[in-house]
């Protein structure tokens, strides 16, 4: 469950604790780092975020973060990380401000921007080995994985999403409540009067779906990160671009080109005149902490969400245009 934590109590520690239920924490980084996280009435979350942390702390309760970085915070990534890291968190994710739905016009990181933040970043775990940060684990966990099985494709999950009155939007959550006849408001079906299964089975009969299969292919053969990204995001496709059939978006160069590059600004990685893949191999074994980390990350250790399951790329849910059902 993700969740602002405002809320949190010792009731419903207990319920989560019933329930075995795991928790996230949207959190950004300290107070200043944390501003642009309000409630509806525009009052700072920051001290209640807190406060219901320190509540879970006191159930034993573990807890994971999703921070969003913001493009003001991007020089930040060594005092966020430190943060976080005091404040218990053992795992990160996080998520480079986009631009979709409510914030399509939001002022988000440059390729820049975001490289920087990377950079930091994969300085930071170098020496901080005791927190794991999504990307970090994503990335070192593709390098980790032999050749064949980076270059096939991985699975896209179809995301449903379920509105309060049962209708069902796919591939982006985003997507949900946004007005757009051309593509039938995205609802894909209602759980009322349909199962999930009869939802999936039509998926690709929707013309935002087909149109999102057709941009697939088209990274795919056209862009040098597609093996590790395996395609932008629907619903960034969207906001950015209006369609699914487009490649590149700034999540794209965000979250997936910035690490990438950062990584192979490492030295070794520097030359002139060699492809991205090239300076990754220069890059990922001059220093051995890199090596035990890809080890650590490689293969079946991978513990990523289904859009880069590196240990699950056989029998996909996508693959050669389609999705297939297993």
């Amino acid at each position: 469950m993700q969740t602002g934590a405002t809320l949190i109590s010792d009731a419903w520690c207990e319920l989560f604790k019933q329930y075995e239920v795991g928790v996230g924490v949207s959190i950004d980084g300290a107070r200043s780092v944390n501003r642009h996280r309000v409630d509806r009435a525009g009052r700072p979350m920051f001290d209640r975020i807190v406060a219901g942390i320190e509540t879970l702390k006191r159930h034993g309760i573990p807890f994971i973060v999703l921070a969003v970085v913001s493009r003001d915070g991007t020089h930040r990534a060594v005092e966020v990380l430190d943060f976080l890291r005091d404040l218990g968190c053992r795992w990160v994710g996080f998520n480079i401000e986009a631009n979709e739905g409510a914030n399509a016009l939001g002022d988000t990181p440059t390729l820049e921007d975001a490289r920087r933040f990377w950079r930091d970043t994969f300085a930071w775990c170098q020496q901080n080995r005791d927190v794991t940060v999504r990307e970090v684990q994503r990335l070192l966990g593709f390098l980790g994985l032999e050749p064949a099985v980076r270059a096939a494709d991985a699975q896209h999950d179809l995301i449903p999403t379920i509105a309060w009155n049962g209708d069902v939007v796919l591939l982006s959550p985003e997507l949900l409540g946004v007005a757009d006849a051309a593509y039938h408001d995205f609802v894909a079906g209602n759980v009322m009067t349909d199962t999930l299964p009869t939802i999936f089975h039509r998926a690709g009969d929707l013309h935002y779906v087909r149109e999102f299969l057709v941009g697939l292919e088209q990274c795919k053969a056209t862009c040098e990160f597609f093996a590790y990204c395996q395609g932008a995001h629907a619903g960034d496709r969207y906001f950015e671009h209006g369609t699914f059939t487009a490649t590149e978006t700034k999540h794209c160069r965000t979250s997936a080109q910035a690490p990438v590059l950062a990584l192979a600004d490492l030295p070794k990685g520097k030359e002139p005149g060699i492809t991205v893949q090239e300076r990754l191999a220069a890059t990922a074994p001059v220093d051995p902490l890199w090596t035990d980390m890809i080890a650590d990350h490689g293969g079946d250790n991978a513990d990523t969400p289904s859009c880069q399951d590196w240990g699950h790329r056989e029998g996909s849910h996508y693959k050669d245009g389609e999705f297939t059902k297993k």
